[in-house]
């Protein structure tokens, strides 16, 4: 169905003007324009330009052409949902490749809500401020998500939104009102010693390369989307250390990390005549020259974590905590572990240290608490 009817001319004798019906976008429905021609004298003229303007109407409104539509508000009368792919196309454009998942998935999760509340034909200007409430709602109370993940939803949207307001779509961000949820800390526990011990004992027997994985985030203190970018070359078993570039490290600062001699003697065989250019973890958890999702990690730790009946609380990232907790026990100053760890303080994991450090601590490679 068209969402316009052509022009046509009306004459009453007395009354000329040319009259026409197209959508009004603010209010859904045909509604008619018309343009009057009394002031032309001659019936003649009033024919000649009648017919004119009706072609000329005509051929506009076959191109799209609206006049409810002011041309600086154009892009205001743009469909929700093609809004939403031009935010994800352009920030495509820029982000880290394992960002890009996510922001599709932000975008289909919308998608599909305003499918499911018959909006999707809306333009983006219809779209307020308690749309965007009712979407967060369903977000909280039928989808589950709460906490710090549904606070990266709302940051998300409420920047899709502000990506729009730069571009003209539109002038206010309905995102904006909403509050953040409280955060509680992830209930996150170190290893036992009892857990430690039957999780060492079944990698070594059954997937030995998911135990040198495990290794570098307990010896190394290595994060999981670090150990799947770094290379072979980044590894200096002569001097005992790993380099993290700063192009994949998490604060964007370089590191040099410390392979401790009970994890040294497990890499010396490992890498033995591994290519260079090879990923230290790639496919199947083992040096390749495919790569992982850092996910892919976390998602194998819970599976061989059900299959031992370690507890939901034990997750891949608690063997840093574990790491923690011995170096503690064994005496290791807190500037120690700092280092080590990137860390301003033991105690948090978003400060960093300024600058690189380039200097290992030598009792970290002797005196390490084995795993």
């Amino acid at each position: 169905m068209l969402n316009y009817r052509y022009a046509e001319l009306f004459d009453t004798g007395k009354r000329w003007y040319v009259y026409y019906y197209v959508v009004n976008p603010s209010s859904g429905n045909l509604e008619r324009k018309r343009v009057y021609l009394n002031r032309l004298k001659s019936l003649s003229n009033k024919q000649r330009y009648a017919k004119k303007l009706i072609d000329t109407i005509n051929d506009r409104l076959d191109t799209g052409w609206n006049p409810f539509i002011a041309e600086k508000h154009v892009k205001q009368y743009t469909p929700i949902i093609k809004a939403l792919e031009f935010v994800v196309e352009y920030r495509l454009a820029y982000i880290r490749e394992r960002s890009k998942p996510t922001y599709i998935n932000r975008k289909k999760v919308l998608v599909d809500w305003l499918v499911q509340k018959k909006l999707a034909n809306k333009y983006i200007f219809e779209f307020t401020d308690q749309n965007a409430n009712d979407f967060m709602n369903c977000l909280l109370i039928e989808r589950g998500i709460r906490g710090v993940t549904y606070n990266n939803y709302l940051i998300d949207y409420r920047g899709f939104f502000n990506l729009l307001i730069k571009h003209k779509f539109v002038t206010e961000n309905p995102f904006k009102s909403i509050d953040r949820l409280p955060e509680t800390a992830k209930d996150k526990a170190p290893f036992t010693d009892h857990e430690q011990k039957i999780y060492k004992e079944y990698l070594i027997a059954n997937d030995y390369d998911f135990f040198i994985t495990s290794m570098y985030c307990y010896y190394c203190a290595i994060r999981p989307n670090e150990i799947t970018q770094i290379k072979v070359s980044h590894v200096n078993l002569e001097r005992k250390t790993i380099m993290i570039p700063a192009a994949i490290s998490k604060n964007k600062k370089q590191r040099l990390i410390p392979i401790a001699d009970n994890f040294s003697k497990h890499l010396q065989n490992y890498l033995k005549d591994i290519p260079d250019n090879y990923f230290l973890c790639g496919m199947g958890f083992k040096p390749s020259t495919k790569p992982i999702a850092r996910t892919r990690i976390s998602e194998h730790f819970r599976e061989i974590a059900d299959k031992i009946g370690l507890p939901k609380n034990v997750f891949f990232y608690s063997l840093k905590d574990t790491c923690a907790d011995r170096l503690i026990e064994a005496g290791f100053s807190t500037k120690t572990l700092r280092d080590l760890f990137g860390h301003s303080d033991i105690a948090t994991t978003d400060h960093y240290l300024r600058g690189i450090n380039t200097i290992v601590d030598k009792r970290l490679l002797a005196e390490f608490p084995e795993f």
